[in-house]
């Protein structure tokens, strides 16, 4: 990809949001603010990259491809989680400062690769004879996110959004196991933590405070994923 391209598809997004809907001005620059907070931290602390505005591979694309997403997200799904701050007379708020600080927080989350009792990877190499550390840590984040998605898909049902909601959930899960079966064996699935982040960004999308606050963690480790790592494909060729 051209050294423009990302660039211009940045402050193209950013101004035509900037121009055609004014409300959520304030929600895209305290988005843009956290992700260039968040990227700080997980490139120059848990990344200890010299350059805390790197990606991996010295370029500038993982800030650029975060920053396109602050913008899109501002008007999709932040809409309900994070308030109208067009005037910016409430970024003081409690539910916004709360937010902040736990998107802050979980940038942090590269910092668990150096914990080797919980260090794994989302993937069948790892999982099919786990640690009792990781066993633990991974049992627990399924309850955790089985139980948020069991409030959300209440909370869809209330709201008469029950069939769109659990048929994108299900959509995503079926295509991903559908291509994987297809690919297999020659292909394995290795789900980056930046992709299934970035995924429950969407899902946790209420303004239930269970929903928001789960969204901000859920936004600080899609940060660090993809500051860490950059994109990457979810299926890699087996050696």
């Amino acid at each position: 990809m051209a050294e423009w391209v990302l660039p211009a598809l940045w402050l193209g997004l950013f101004g035509a949001s900037w121009r055609f809907l004014p409300k959520y001005r304030g929600r895209t620059l305290m988005l843009s603010l956290l992700v260039l907070i968040g990227h700080l931290i997980a490139a120059g602390l848990a990344s200890h990259r010299s350059n805390p505005l790197h990606s991996f591979d010295g370029s500038f694309r993982s800030i650029l491809i975060l920053e396109i997403a602050a913008v899109m997200l501002a008007p999709l799904a932040c809409a309900r989680t994070l308030p109208d701050t067009k005037p910016l007379n409430r970024w003081h708020t409690l539910p916004v400062l709360l937010y902040a600080a736990l998107t802050v927080l979980a940038s942090f989350f590269g910092y668990a690769r150096y914990i080797q009792a919980i260090n794994f990877s989302l993937k069948w190499a790892h999982l099919k004879a786990p640690a009792a550390g990781v066993l633990l840590t991974l049992l627990t984040a399924s309850a955790l996110v089985s139980v948020l998605l069991a409030l959300h898909l209440i909370e869809a049902a209330r709201r008469k959004q029950l069939y769109g909601y659990a048929g994108a959930l299900l959509s995503a899960v079926g295509g991903i196991a559908q291509v994987s079966l297809l690919l297999a064996p020659r292909y394995y699935l290795h789900i980056h933590h930046s992709v299934w982040s970035l995924f429950l960004v969407f899902l946790f999308r209420y303004e239930k405070w269970w929903s928001r606050y789960a969204q901000a963690l859920a936004l600080g480790i899609y940060i660090d994923g993809l500051a860490s790592w950059g994109l990457s494909s979810i299926w890699h060729l087996t050696s």
